[in-house]
Order: structure tokens, then sequence, then C-alpha cells
């Protein structure tokens, strides 16, 4: 796992979440269905039936949250996925362009070639900016 999270594991977390908030809505609808299969007839009964569809209301307001959740994490792993495609490339790009131009790294970043991180570090992003800068095509 990177420092930024595993990517796989959030998914599995927004499925779980999800998962909880189908069995959240499951219970108000049975708790809906036998609020309204009581049998009496009477004042307290709709009362009784008004209450339990209140709180019904808030349990399905609180299983929406639950989904809304869900998403915020899938969307956190999409961007970990994006930070962690981006720190490949970039970490890729400097040691090709290492590999093949040692010299000319050796020229374009004052003081010879620059301490390199180490794999999958965000710190990739940096060294590729400074050559870029420097006018190195990666």
């Amino acid at each position: 796992m990177s420092f930024y999270g595993d990517p796989d594991e959030l998914e599995r977390l927004a499925r779980r979440v999800r998962g909880q908030a189908l069995e959240v809505r499951e219970r108000a609808v049975r708790a809906r269905a036998a609020a309204h299969a009581a049998r009496w007839h009477s004042v307290a009964r709709e009362r009784f039936i008004a209450e339990v569809e209140d709180r019904v209301r808030r349990v399905e307001g609180a299983a929406d949250l639950l989904g809304q959740a869900a998403d915020r994490v899938d969307e956190q792993a999409a961007a970990v996925r994006e930070v962690l495609a981006g720190i490949r490339a970039a970490q890729g790009a400097v040691l090709g362009w290492v590999a093949e131009a040692k010299a000319a790294a050796e020229y374009a970043v004052a003081g010879g070639v620059p301490e390199l991180p180490p794999p999958g570090d965000r710190r990739w992003l940096e060294v590729a900016d400074a050559l870029r800068r420097r006018g190195v095509t990666l």
C-alpha cells in the first residue's frame, strides 16, 4: 500500500458501505410494512404509523448518506489511482531519461544528478518538473 492508500481497499470499503446502506433500506422497508400491517383501527394506530413513517424517512436519509459516503470513497480511490499513475509515469520518465542521458542530466541539474527518491514516492513528480524546467524532455 502506498502513502496515499490502496485504491483496491478503498473500493472494497465503498462496496461494504453500499451493502450497509442497502441493509438499512431493507430494514426500513420491513418496518414500514410491519407498521401498515397492524390490524387494529384507531387514532392510536394512525399515530403509530405516522411515527414509524417519520422514523423510516430518517433511516432512509441515513441510508442516502451512507450511499453518498460510498460514492466519495470511490472518488478517492479513483483520485489515488490517478496520483499513483502520475508518480509511476514521472518515475519511469526520469529513470529512462537518466539511463539514456546521464551526462545530459548532470549538465541539466547543477551539481550533478539529484538524489533520486525511492520507487512510488511523490517526489518523482518534483524531480520530473525540475528537469522539465531545465529544458529536459521526458
